[in-house]
C-alpha cells in the first residue's frame, strides 16, 4: 500500500471515528419570552440519575433547581398529579410557588450492560433522552431530543470510549438549555398582594395614595426592581399603620409584600421577622383556615427551605 493510499484510509478512519464519537441534538419545538426570564425550574421525576446530573450543571450555569423528591412534595401540596397534562389553573398555582419552569427529562437506555460503571451503568447505557422544558406561565418552551455518540457495539471497547456517560450527558444537555434561555436572574419565588380588605372606592384619601402606591410596588417587583420598590413598600406599610391600626389584615398585607422584597434580594434575616409578624396577624384577624393565612404559611416555609432549613420548611408546607 503506498503513502496517498495509507493517508486515504486514515483519513476515513478518523472521520468515521469522529462521526461516531459525536451526539446530536435534534430540536423540535423552541419558543423564548425574553421578558420573563426562568430561574426557578423544577426537575420532574421521571429522568432517574440523568435528571439529577441535569440539574447539578444547570445550578452551575445560575439556575435555582428543585430536584425530583421536592418537586414530588411540591405537586402533592398542589394535588397536581400530572405536569404534563395539568390545567392552566394548575400552572398558574405553581408559578405562585416560584417556580418559573418545570423539567420532564426522559432517557432511552439500552439493553445492554458493561462492566465500564463510568459509561455504562448496570442498568444499562444511555441512548438518547426527550428533554421537554416549559415555563409555568405558557411562553417559553424547549423541547428536544438528545442522541449519544456511539462506537459501534454498545458495551465494547470502542463503544466505551466514544459513548459519553450520564454525567458528560447531562453536561452537554444542561449546556444546551442554558444557551436557549435568557441569562438567570434572581428567582421570582413569592407574589405581592394587590387587593386588600379596605374597599379604596370610599377610604380616605391616605389610603387610596396606598393603594396607589402599592400598585407601582407590585410593577416593580414584576420588573425586578426590588430596591427601587422597598423605600415604596415602606411608605405604604406606615401609611396603613396609621389609617388601619397594628393589626389590620392589609397591614399584614403590607408586611408581606415587603417580606417579600428583601427575600428576593437575598436579604432573609430581615425578610424572616415581616414574613412571621404578618403570618400572626392574619391567623388572629382572619383565622387559620383562610386563604391569605395558607399563603403566609407558604412564604416562611419558602425562606426556610432557601436557608435549608427543612426541619423548620416542612411542616409550614404541609400547614399551608
Amino acid at each position: 500500500m503506498n503513502c496517498k493510499s495509507r493517508f486515504l484510509l486514515l483519513f476515513m478512519v478518523l472521520f468515521a471515528v469522529s462521526g461516531c464519537g459525536i451526539s446530536k441534538t435534534i430540536i423540535i419545538k423552541t419558543n423564548i419570552q425574553s421578558s420573563q426570564p426562568i430561574a426557578r425550574i423544577a426537575i420532574v421525576p421521571t429522568g432517574g440519575q440523568l435528571s439529577g446530573a441535569i440539574g447539578d450543571n444547570l445550578q452551575m450555569h445560575g439556575f435555582t433547581v428543585l430536584y425530583p423528591k421536592k418537586t414530588i412534595n411540591l405537586l402533592n401540596r398542589l394535588n397536581i398529579t400530572d405536569i404534563e397534562g395539568c390545567f392552566a389553573d394548575d400552572l398558574i398555582r405553581l408559578s405562585q410557588t416560584g417556580v418559573d419552569a418545570y423539567l420532564v427529562v426522559k432517557p432511552i437506555m439500552s439493553a445492554s450492560k458493561s462492566p465500564n460503571f463510568n459509561t455504562c451503568p448496570p442498568y444499562g447505557c444511555l441512548v438518547s433522552a426527550d428533554i421537554n422544558l416549559e415555563s409555568t406561565y405558557g411562553e417559553t418552551s424547549i423541547k428536544f431530543v438528545w442522541k449519544n455518540s456511539w462506537g459501534g457495539r454498545v458495551g465494547s471497547g470502542a463503544d466505551g470510549f466514544m459513548r459519553k456517560n450520564i454525567y458528560k450527558s447531562a453536561a452537554e444537555i444542561a449546556e444546551i438549555l442554558a444557551a436557549k434561555l435568557p441569562p438567570p436572574s434572581k428567582p421570582r419565588p413569592l407574589r405581592i398582594h394587590t387587593k386588600f380588605q379596605v374597599d379604596s372606592t370610599n377610604a380616605p384619601a391616605d389610603l387610596k395614595k396606598a393603594k396607589a402606591l402599592n400598585q407601582q410596588v407590585a410593577n416593580l417587583y414584576g420588573q425586578r426592581q426590588y430596591s427601587k420598590a422597598i423605600p415604596i413598600a415602606k411608605e405604604v406599610l406606615a401609611i396603613r399603620k396609621k389609617a388601619l391600626g397594628l393589626e389590620h389584615p392589609d397591614v399584614a398585607g403590607s408586611l408581606n409584600g415587603l417580606a417579600v422584597l428583601y427575600y428576593s434580594l437575598g436579604d432573609y434575616s430581615k425578610a424572616e421577622p415581616l414574613f412571621q409578624r404578618a403570618l400572626a396577624i392574619r391567623k388572629k384577624a382572619l383565622g387559620s383556615e383562610h386563604p391569605d393565612v395558607a399563603e403566609s404559611l407558604n412564604n416562611l416555609a419558602e425562606l426556610y427551605d432557601s436557608l435549608g432549613d427543612y426541619s423548620k420548611a416542612e411542616p409550614l408546607y404541609q400547614r399551608s
